[in-house]
């Protein structure tokens, strides 16, 4: 299940979902994942929606960036939290658990091109947690 909501330059995303196993003379395994996300384009952009595809589509800079004096692109900062459980309720299944939080900088210097950086704390629910920074440069073509 999967639920968005969009209004100017802030969006936010919800999604929960079960995974249902049945398996030959054992009970059925469920396991469950759900996150929650919210951005803010700081520039004032906003990430259209198509309702007949169901699909967001790409987000257009209000000013592109170029060397020639041209804008500095999209800005957007954004949240997210993400719960994973890989133990079933019903019978011995004990995959673990875990919970993440996360930050992002988002830069679309054209409608083509985005660089976003995150940090995310990821804490297993039974032991040890660890901090990722991560860096991804994206081409859509």
């Amino acid at each position: 299940m999967e639920f968005a909501f969009n209004y100017g330059p802030f969006e936010s995303q919800l999604e929960f979902s079960v995974a249902w196993q049945q398996r030959t003379g054992e009970p059925t395994t469920h396991l469950k994942a759900a996150y929650f996300q919210a951005a803010y384009f700081l520039t004032g952009e906003h990430r259209p929606y198509n309702t007949e595809t169901g699909i967001f589509e790409r987000v257009r800079p209000i000013r592109p960036f170029s060397f020639k004096g041209g804008g500095w692109g999209a800005w957007q900062v954004g949240l997210r939290y993400s719960y994973l459980d890989l133990n079933s309720d019903f019978d011995e299944i004990r995959g673990g658990n875990a919970q993440q939080v996360g930050v992002a900088l988002n830069w679309f210097l054209l409608s083509s091109v985005r660089l976003s950086m995150n940090y995310l704390y990821v804490a297993p629910l039974n032991d040890g947690s660890s901090s990722i920074f991560q860096m991804r440069a994206q081409l859509d073509f």
